[in-house]
């Protein structure tokens, strides 16, 4: 009896971990379309920008719109990493190697071209040469 019980929790421990998992990509993929949403926005504030200047103008109700949906993003992205750091404290990184560079907040591997981790969106430290 002891063994089934032992492999109803392993297979309950699995669950939760796989719904984590699960939850951690949802969250990234929000993330990655906010991401994209936020270049649009600030192409268009780019472009408004433009417009006044053409005009001799500074700012309008238009620009304030836009640069309120700029922050409005940035708030919700803020939200979003803070909920896959949530999400990551409540699992334990492997250790890393000592030739791989990694996310100090999550610990994910990056590449050395990467200056924010592709797993939580955390500001990587500049490859030293």
């Amino acid at each position: 009896m002891d063994f089934f019980k032992q492999a109803g929790d392993a297979l309950s421990n699995l669950g939760r971990e796989a719904g984590k998992q699960a939850d951690m990509l949802s969250l990234q993929n929000r993330l990655g379309a906010l991401e994209a949403e936020l270049e649009r926005t600030f192409a268009e504030a780019g472009k408004r920008s433009y417009e006044l200047m053409r005009m001799r103008q500074m700012y309008d109700d238009e620009t304030k719109m836009i640069l309120g949906r700029v922050k409005e993003l940035q708030d919700e992205m803020m939200d979003i990493r803070q909920q896959v750091q949530d999400l990551r404290s409540n699992q334990q990184p492997a250790a890393p190697a000592d030739t791989d560079r990694h996310c100090a907040e999550c610990g994910k591997v990056a590449a050395d071209t990467e200056a924010f981790c592709s797993g939580c969106g955390a500001k990587l430290p500049a490859v030293e040469a």
